[in-house]
């Protein structure tokens, strides 16, 4: 596969709580350089964003809503995604409450998608189909253990080194 198209299929994000205007604006020319599907900076950031990228419109405004922890009320993740869609986004990424999954809490999880399509983000809930569709489950196999204890570290490693092979990627 060409790097222009694995270009096509990369979110780029700079929506740590530190992340600088600085980086953002590295974000977006490495979006242009390299014409990345969609960018995303966190909501107080995103009209520099999309500022920053008005003139490709190729290259989608993707915006966080109830990041990191999906914490946040329902009514709070709605109004989130509309400022954002006023500001101009392309995409919503919304982070689902954790906590209401873990506990099973599906009538919070289905009031979240009533609200969805009473606000008009979604037309319809066909997308509720397109999002929990189960593609494969993939279960750790207990006597394969010790691989996985083997293999963390080289995870780890891998995992901390993307960000100094962005680091370097960006200079080029």
């Amino acid at each position: 596969m060409y790097i222009d198209k694995i270009a096509r299929m990369i979110d780029l994000s700079c929506v740590q709580a530190n992340s600088s205007i600085k980086e953002i604006k590295e974000v977006a020319d490495f979006a242009i350089k390299y014409n990345c599907i969609c960018t995303f900076a966190l909501p107080a950031h995103t009209p520099l964003l999309v500022d920053l990228l008005k003139d490709y419109p190729e290259i989608l405004v993707g915006g966080v809503v109830g990041f990191p922890d999906g914490g946040a009320t329902t009514k709070g993740k709605l109004a989130e995604a509309l400022e954002l869609i006023e500001m101009g986004v392309n995409e919503l990424d919304m982070v689902m409450n954790i906590a209401w999954l873990k506990n099973e809490q599906a009538a919070a999880l289905g009031a979240a998608a009533l609200a969805a399509v009473g606000t008009g983000i979604w037309k319809d809930f066909s997308i509720v189909d397109e999002i929990h569709k189960t593609e494969s489950i993939e279960l750790p196999q207990k006597d394969e253990n010790a691989f996985y204890e083997k293999l963390l570290p080289v995870y780890k490693t891998f995992s901390n080194h993307l960000s100094e092979i962005g680091d370097v990627l960006i200079q080029i």
